[in-house]
């Protein structure tokens, strides 16, 4: 029995990190994620992600760099795994990433992670 592929979704995640993330396929014992820097490139190996799972962050990358992923899910049959196939999915990584905070009631703000951002001060919002 040859397992149905998860459907990938890549985004942009924080600075030099991408958020991969797919549809859970029931009956399947995992996923393994593989990435290349290029589209004629070998994949390379990345993680293994339970049943459970359904997404994973890679993070140092490097910035305006386009990665390559694949997320195959696989089941064991006798002490042997047997793997989807596949549709391949890539982004570009980027250098800067902002977040919108609430600075306090209706007012919004955006800061850049990059920048040294570390957070809000909570006794000093408004309720």
């Amino acid at each position: 029995m040859v397992p149905k592929y998860p459907t990938v979704k890549l985004k942009n995640y924080l600075s030099k990190s991408i958020k991969i993330s797919w549809n859970k396929i029931s009956d399947v014992h995992g996923y393994k994620i593989y990435f290349k820097t290029s589209k004629s490139g070998e994949y390379n190996y990345l993680t293994s992600v339970s049943k459970t799972g359904n997404s994973f962050v890679h993070r140092k990358l490097t910035g305006n760099k386009v990665y390559y992923y694949k997320v195959v899910s696989y089941v064991k049959v006798k002490d042997k795994n047997i793997y989807s196939t596949y549709s391949e999915k890539s982004l570009k990584a980027v250098s800067k990433s902002y977040v919108t905070v609430m600075l306090d009631s209706g007012h919004r703000g955006k800061y850049g992670r990059d920048y040294g951002a570390k957070g809000i001060d909570k006794k000093n919002m408004g309720s």
